[in-house]
């Protein structure tokens, strides 16, 4: 599962670049923080917070599954596989991938495998504006489809 990155402050100089990398990292140790809650409430399986730029690191260690998003327009009801390039492939860090500012399009969760890397939706696919409780959703969803298996 991704997680937001820390900046090194050091190598923003000093001033107001420095002062707002130490807010960046302050956020983002909320937010990893968040993304724990979250998982450990709602996940169901074993799961670990990895940056994007260790994901690739993680399949060579033998983890199979990574749990991955992509923003797509809001009114689509069916997936759109070309539209999901691997987040670690399309972005350098998370901390960009869970800012949506765009109000037409939602996230959209499912699960890549990492040995293949073909993308497993749930059952329905339903994006979600804000990134927390389209994540809750997710996982409540694969919860319910690994019961039915």
């Amino acid at each position: 599962m991704p997680r937001y990155d820390f900046l090194d402050p050091e190598e923003a100089m000093t001033g107001e670049k420095r002062k707002f990398v130490v807010s960046i990292n302050k956020q983002a140790k909320i937010g990893n923080t968040t993304l724990n809650e979250i998982a450990l409430k709602n996940y169901p399986f074993k799961y670990e917070l990895v940056s994007l730029g260790d994901v690739e690191k993680m399949a060579a260690k033998g983890y199979k599954y990574f749990m991955d998003m992509v923003l797509m327009p809001k009114q689509m009801d069916h997936a759109q596989p070309e539209a999901m390039i691997p987040s670690y492939i399309k972005y350098k860090s998370a901390n960009k991938m869970f800012t949506n500012r765009y109000t037409q399009f939602r996230y959209y969760f499912y699960i890549r495998d990492l040995r293949t890397h073909d993308a497993y939706i749930t059952t329905k696919l339903k994006g979600q504006q804000d990134v927390y409780p389209g994540m809750k959703s997710f996982f409540k969803k694969i919860e319910s489809d690994a019961a039915k298996d």
